[in-house]
């Protein structure tokens, strides 16, 4: 029995787009960028609401800034309904989600470098617990046809 590795198999959400930094910790780099007034464990528990709501809301067609929206769309509600910040505060929901999406961009620019040379020697695959639009989003930001298919 041969032990050559022919596949690799990649995970998205929190690895191929972040370079393995957890999502709430790039939310929380944006929230400190524009200067949001929370706690991190105020920050933590929107998280947690957001993820909680928002999955039956993101459809196989949305798209990564949708998804973001999304995602800021809950926090800001939790954040809101606890007293934790003013709504006028989602005023910048669409600064935060370009905010996330220029850093995934920024990062998978090195991805697909490293994607295309595994490529030659490897079949490539990806699994996710992603929102059930990763096919959207993996054509979206240019990487699906990395992955056999």
């Amino acid at each position: 029995m041969s032990s050559k590795i022919t596949i690799v198999i990649f995970d998205y959400g929190g690895t191929l787009d972040t370079g393995g930094i957890h999502w709430s910790e790039k939310f929380w780099e944006g929230y400190q960028y524009f200067n949001v007034p929370v706690s991190k464990e105020d920050f933590r528990n929107a998280f947690i609401f957001s993820e909680k709501n928002v999955q039956s809301k993101i459809k196989p067609e949305n798209g990564l800034m949708e998804t973001y929206r999304a995602q800021l769309f809950y926090q800001l509600e939790y954040l809101e309904k606890n007293n934790l910040l003013p709504s006028t505060y989602r005023a910048i929901i669409d600064e935060l989600a370009e905010y996330c999406h220029r850093s995934v961009m920024n990062y998978v620019k090195e991805i697909k470098m490293i994607l295309s040379r595994l490529a030659i020697n490897y079949k490539l695959g990806v699994v996710s617990n992603y929102y059930g639009n990763l096919v959207t989003v993996l054509n979206e930001i240019g990487l699906m046809n990395s992955f056999h298919q």
